[in-house]
């Protein structure tokens, strides 16, 4: 298990939650959310038993509403959630989906277990968002409901979602609910740092930086990532099962010679 925080980079494992919420009890434990808080943004690694649905388990809560009021977004990396809007509107979620849920739903019986990572990157008082770039998402979930965007599900893996190229690596990059949300998936190679590959990503006007200017909020899925505070040379090592806030002013390199893949994403309340 693994627990640094230091400076401007923080990760810790989802084995040593900040908070365990498991519904509809911790004596019959059917959803497990285990819950990392790091302020000014929050990750949480989600297990669904098979056989559960939302009205059984979170629905006989006291003082339950009738649907989920909660915003998600993440990605499912295990099982297959059916999901019910408050309209009728019947859509799925598999394995390999990162999705947007606004308030106003429920997921029927699950036919498997089910393992899914939602992030919340901009909490209240935090300055922006990040994950792989400077691009700054949209203030309310409201403006969404707008666009009739009341869900979304995209794949990384889709030939539609925009692939960044670098050297040692790449990042597959997909926006969710009419810009409400972004996810990012980053694949990099023993040898990648930030100055040889994801540097190069940054606009003309930004390549004289010698360390990062994004703010990045993410999950660990394989590999051992070591990210740097470039002010003080503090270094901050996350491996697979650790989630990580990491603000601007770091480089990043992949340690060892086991090929990394995080994903990140970038979201606002309601939570």
């Amino acid at each position: 298990k693994y627990l640094l925080r230091m400076g401007i980079i923080k990760a810790q494992s989802f084995d040593e939650p900040s908070v365990l919420k498991q519904m509809p009890s911790a004596e019959d434990p059917k959803v497990n959310a285990k819950v990392v808080d790091f302020g000014t943004c929050q990750c949480m690694k989600i297990e669904v038993t098979k056989g559960v649905d939302w009205k059984s388990c979170m629905g006989i809560l006291p003082g339950a509403p009738a649907t989920c009021q909660t915003r998600h977004v993440g990605i499912c990396v295990k099982g297959e959630l059916n999901v019910v809007m408050d309209d009728g509107t019947k859509f799925d979620i598999k394995e390999g989906d990162s999705y947007l849920i606004e308030p106003g739903h429920i997921f029927t019986e699950t036919k498997s277990d089910v393992e899914a990572f939602e992030i919340v990157s901009k909490v209240e008082g935090a300055a922006s968002a990040g994950g792989a770039s400077t691009y700054m998402i949209g203030d309310t979930s409201e403006e969404a409901k707008e666009n009739n965007a009341s869900f979304d599900v995209k794949r990384f893996d889709d030939p539609n979602v925009t692939t960044k190229e670098m050297k040692n690596g790449k990042a597959c990059v997909c926006f969710l609910g009419n810009k409400q949300a972004k996810g990012m998936v980053c694949y990099l190679q023993p040898g990648w740092t930030w100055a040889t590959g994801a540097k190069a990503l940054l606009p003309e006007d930004k390549q004289h930086l010698t360390a990062c200017p994004a703010r990045h909020v993410g999950f660990i899925k394989s590999g051992t990532f070591g990210m740097t505070d470039v002010e003080t040379g503090t270094e901050t090592v996350a491996k697979a099962g650790m989630c990580y806030l990491c603000e601007a002013g770091h480089e990043a390199r992949v340690i060892g010679d086991e090929p990394v893949e995080f994903i990140e994403f970038e979201s606002v309340g309601p939570f």
